[in-house]
Protein backbone atom coordinates (compact mmCIF):
# COMPACT_ATOMS: atom_id res chain seq x y z
CA UNK A 1 0.00 0.00 0.00
CA UNK A 2 1.33 3.86 -0.66
CA UNK A 3 0.93 6.41 1.48
CA UNK A 4 1.96 9.40 -0.56
CA UNK A 5 -0.52 11.84 -2.10
CA UNK A 6 -0.51 11.47 -6.16
CA UNK A 7 1.32 15.00 -6.36
CA UNK A 8 4.40 13.90 -4.25
CA UNK A 9 4.64 10.05 -6.40
CA UNK A 10 4.34 12.14 -9.75
CA UNK A 11 7.02 14.82 -8.68
CA UNK A 12 9.16 11.98 -7.22
CA UNK A 13 8.69 9.95 -10.51
CA UNK A 14 9.83 13.11 -12.56
CA UNK A 15 13.12 13.97 -10.20
CA UNK A 16 13.97 10.44 -10.86
CA UNK A 17 13.29 10.39 -14.80
CA UNK A 18 15.45 13.50 -14.57
CA UNK A 19 18.62 12.15 -12.86
CA UNK A 20 18.61 8.98 -15.01
CA UNK A 21 18.54 11.58 -18.10
CA UNK A 22 21.42 13.67 -16.63
CA UNK A 23 23.07 10.47 -16.09
CA UNK A 24 22.52 8.51 -19.06
CA UNK A 25 23.86 11.77 -21.25
CA UNK A 26 26.90 11.94 -18.78
CA UNK A 27 27.52 8.44 -19.60
CA UNK A 28 27.10 8.49 -23.67
CA UNK A 29 29.26 12.26 -23.62
CA UNK A 30 31.88 10.64 -21.24
CA UNK A 31 31.86 7.32 -23.94
CA UNK A 32 31.93 9.79 -27.22
CA UNK A 33 34.47 11.36 -25.52
CA UNK A 34 36.47 8.36 -24.88
CA UNK A 35 36.02 7.03 -28.36
CA UNK A 36 37.03 10.56 -30.13
CA UNK A 37 40.38 11.02 -27.92
CA UNK A 38 41.53 7.07 -28.47
CA UNK A 39 40.60 7.73 -32.19
CA UNK A 40 42.04 10.71 -33.05
CA UNK A 41 45.32 9.48 -31.24
CA UNK A 42 45.69 6.40 -32.94
CA UNK A 43 44.39 8.29 -36.66
CA UNK A 44 47.44 10.71 -36.04
CA UNK A 45 50.43 8.02 -34.42
CA UNK A 46 49.49 5.83 -37.98
CA UNK A 47 49.46 9.31 -40.18
CA UNK A 48 52.85 9.78 -38.68
CA UNK A 49 54.09 6.07 -39.09
CA UNK A 50 53.04 5.72 -42.50
CA UNK A 51 54.60 9.17 -43.67
CA UNK A 52 58.09 7.68 -41.76
CA UNK A 53 57.31 4.80 -43.59
CA UNK A 54 57.26 5.93 -46.88
CA UNK A 55 60.19 8.24 -46.87
CA UNK A 56 62.01 5.12 -45.58
CA UNK A 57 60.93 2.91 -48.48
CA UNK A 58 61.82 6.02 -50.87
CA UNK A 59 65.02 6.57 -49.80
CA UNK A 60 66.06 2.79 -49.53
CA UNK A 61 65.06 2.41 -53.01
CA UNK A 62 66.68 4.95 -54.01
CA UNK A 63 70.04 4.50 -52.37
CA UNK A 64 69.50 0.47 -53.04
CA UNK A 65 69.09 1.21 -56.85
CA UNK A 66 72.13 3.65 -57.26
CA UNK A 67 74.24 1.65 -54.43
CA UNK A 68 73.85 -1.78 -55.93
CA UNK A 69 74.20 -0.71 -59.57
CA UNK A 70 77.73 1.45 -58.42
CA UNK A 71 78.74 -2.10 -56.46
CA UNK A 72 78.21 -4.88 -58.95
CA UNK A 73 80.43 -2.31 -61.37
CA UNK A 74 82.80 -1.79 -58.96
CA UNK A 75 82.93 -5.76 -58.29
CA UNK A 76 82.77 -6.45 -62.38
CA UNK A 77 85.59 -4.18 -62.85
CA UNK A 78 87.74 -5.26 -59.91
CA UNK A 79 87.20 -8.79 -61.25
CA UNK A 80 87.94 -7.79 -64.78
CA UNK A 81 91.21 -6.01 -63.71
CA UNK A 82 92.23 -9.58 -62.36
CA UNK A 83 91.78 -11.52 -65.04
CA UNK A 84 93.67 -8.88 -67.31
CA UNK A 85 96.35 -8.96 -64.91
CA UNK A 86 96.32 -12.86 -64.94
CA UNK A 87 96.03 -12.89 -68.42
CA UNK A 88 99.01 -10.98 -69.54
CA UNK A 89 101.56 -11.22 -66.73
CA UNK A 90 101.91 -15.53 -66.60
CA UNK A 91 101.14 -15.94 -69.80
CA UNK A 92 105.22 -14.85 -70.90
CA UNK A 93 106.25 -17.35 -68.55
CA UNK A 94 103.24 -19.91 -68.96
CA UNK A 95 103.09 -20.02 -72.39
CA UNK A 96 99.12 -19.82 -72.10
CA UNK A 97 96.73 -17.34 -70.83
CA UNK A 98 95.51 -18.09 -67.57
CA UNK A 99 92.04 -16.19 -67.12
CA UNK A 100 90.92 -19.46 -69.82
CA UNK A 101 90.89 -21.41 -66.30
CA UNK A 102 88.76 -19.16 -64.36
CA UNK A 103 86.83 -18.52 -67.74
CA UNK A 104 86.31 -22.03 -67.63
CA UNK A 105 85.05 -22.13 -63.67
CA UNK A 106 82.94 -19.01 -63.64
CA UNK A 107 81.36 -21.19 -66.89
CA UNK A 108 80.39 -23.91 -64.46
CA UNK A 109 80.52 -22.53 -60.97
CA UNK A 110 76.83 -22.82 -59.35
CA UNK A 111 76.37 -21.48 -56.25
CA UNK A 112 79.77 -20.57 -55.43
CA UNK A 113 80.58 -17.02 -54.57
CA UNK A 114 84.51 -15.52 -55.16
CA UNK A 115 85.73 -13.17 -53.42
CA UNK A 116 89.25 -12.70 -54.10
CA UNK A 117 92.11 -15.04 -55.85
CA UNK A 118 96.14 -14.58 -56.23
CA UNK A 119 98.84 -15.54 -58.34
CA UNK A 120 102.30 -16.86 -57.16
CA UNK A 121 105.39 -18.04 -59.14
CA UNK A 122 108.17 -19.88 -57.18
CA UNK A 123 111.68 -20.30 -58.93
CA UNK A 124 113.46 -23.00 -57.27
CA UNK A 125 117.15 -24.28 -58.49
CA UNK A 126 119.13 -27.70 -57.78
CA UNK A 127 122.05 -28.06 -59.24
CA UNK A 128 121.87 -26.53 -62.51
CA UNK A 129 118.32 -26.87 -63.02
CA UNK A 130 115.50 -24.36 -62.88
CA UNK A 131 111.95 -25.27 -61.57
CA UNK A 132 109.13 -23.04 -62.03
CA UNK A 133 105.49 -23.35 -60.11
CA UNK A 134 102.92 -21.67 -60.66
CA UNK A 135 100.13 -21.16 -58.16
CA UNK A 136 96.85 -19.59 -58.14
CA UNK A 137 95.15 -19.34 -54.48
CA UNK A 138 91.20 -18.56 -54.63
CA UNK A 139 88.92 -17.81 -52.14
CA UNK A 140 85.21 -16.93 -51.58
CA UNK A 141 82.32 -18.61 -50.18
CA UNK A 142 80.07 -22.04 -51.00
CA UNK A 143 76.61 -22.25 -49.96
CA UNK A 144 76.89 -26.11 -49.33
CA UNK A 145 79.71 -28.41 -48.47
CA UNK A 146 78.45 -30.25 -51.49
CA UNK A 147 78.38 -26.99 -53.59
CA UNK A 148 82.34 -26.27 -52.56
CA UNK A 149 82.97 -29.92 -53.49
CA UNK A 150 81.47 -30.04 -57.00
CA UNK A 151 83.62 -26.76 -57.52
CA UNK A 152 86.71 -28.70 -56.34
CA UNK A 153 85.53 -31.49 -59.19
CA UNK A 154 85.02 -28.33 -61.66
CA UNK A 155 88.85 -27.20 -60.99
CA UNK A 156 90.19 -30.75 -61.15
CA UNK A 157 88.86 -31.50 -64.39
CA UNK A 158 90.43 -28.83 -66.31
CA UNK A 159 93.20 -29.50 -68.70
CA UNK A 160 95.54 -26.57 -67.37
CA UNK A 161 95.16 -27.85 -63.65
CA UNK A 162 97.78 -30.01 -61.71
CA UNK A 163 96.57 -30.87 -58.57
CA UNK A 164 93.94 -28.30 -56.48
CA UNK A 165 94.80 -28.54 -52.90
CA UNK A 166 91.46 -28.26 -50.23
CA UNK A 167 92.37 -27.91 -46.87
CA UNK A 168 90.24 -30.03 -44.60
CA UNK A 169 89.19 -27.42 -42.82
CA UNK A 170 86.70 -25.58 -44.94
CA UNK A 171 84.60 -28.56 -44.89
CA UNK A 172 83.81 -27.94 -41.25
CA UNK A 173 80.64 -25.54 -42.14
CA UNK A 174 77.43 -27.17 -43.38
CA UNK A 175 76.34 -23.55 -44.92
CA UNK A 176 77.95 -20.70 -45.99
CA UNK A 177 81.50 -22.24 -45.63
CA UNK A 178 84.34 -19.88 -46.43
CA UNK A 179 87.36 -21.43 -48.36
CA UNK A 180 90.55 -21.41 -50.12
CA UNK A 181 91.37 -23.65 -52.45
CA UNK A 182 95.47 -23.61 -53.53
CA UNK A 183 96.09 -24.65 -57.45
CA UNK A 184 99.15 -25.68 -58.91
CA UNK A 185 98.96 -24.57 -62.80
CA UNK A 186 100.67 -26.67 -65.57
CA UNK A 187 103.72 -25.09 -67.39
CA UNK A 188 104.11 -25.27 -71.07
Amino acid sequence: MNLLPSIEKSIIRREYYKRLAVISLMLSAVLIVTATVSGAVSYIISGYEISRLSQELSSSVKTSATEGVVTNSRVIKNASDKLKILGEYPKRSLGYDLSQVFYFVFDKRSGIRLTSFAYTQTVSRKRQTRAISHNVIISGVAPTRGDLLQFVKILESHDKVVSVDLPISNLIGDKDIEFSVTLAIKNL
